[in-house]
């Protein structure tokens, strides 16, 4: 699947829409159009995170919070955020922060047959396959 393929399908389930002013929501970093078979799940971006997604092949990273709240004026990797953002980049890792669009991460499962989800240390760590 495409990176676009998927965030359609979570903003089906939960619409940009129905978030706070406040949120900073959608795709973060990453190409719409790069291919995605792997995603990890988790209620934060952070180092460890990435790290995670890494080592298990994740093309994406679905967040609730998003790393990005403000704008980035440096990505010089000074804070831990402008370093996940560097190293997402260099990796082809794409981050989607899902915010308070109205749903839980459970009901971003199931996705699709070509996709697994990898919901992350902080989520007990645990594989699903995805299925319509």
């Amino acid at each position: 699947m495409k990176i676009n393929e998927i965030t359609k399908i979570l903003e089906q389930w939960a619409p940009l829409s129905n978030a706070e002013d406040f949120d900073n929501v959608g795709l973060l970093v990453g190409h719409p159009n790069a291919d995605c078979t792997k995603a990890l799940i988790t209620l934060d971006t952070t180092e460890a995170v990435i790290e995670e997604a890494i080592r298990e092949g994740c093309e994406l990273i679905i967040s609730f919070h998003p790393i990005i709240f403000s704008g980035l004026k440096k990505i010089t990797g000074k804070t831990y955020v402008e370093r996940v953002v560097l190293k997402a980049i260099k990796n082809d890792v794409a981050i989607y922060a899902k915010g308070r669009c109205d749903r839980a991460h459970h009901d971003l499962l199931p996705l699709s047959d070509n996709l697994e989800i990898w919901a992350g240390e902080e989520a007990k760590a645990r594989r699903y396959e995805c299925r319509w």
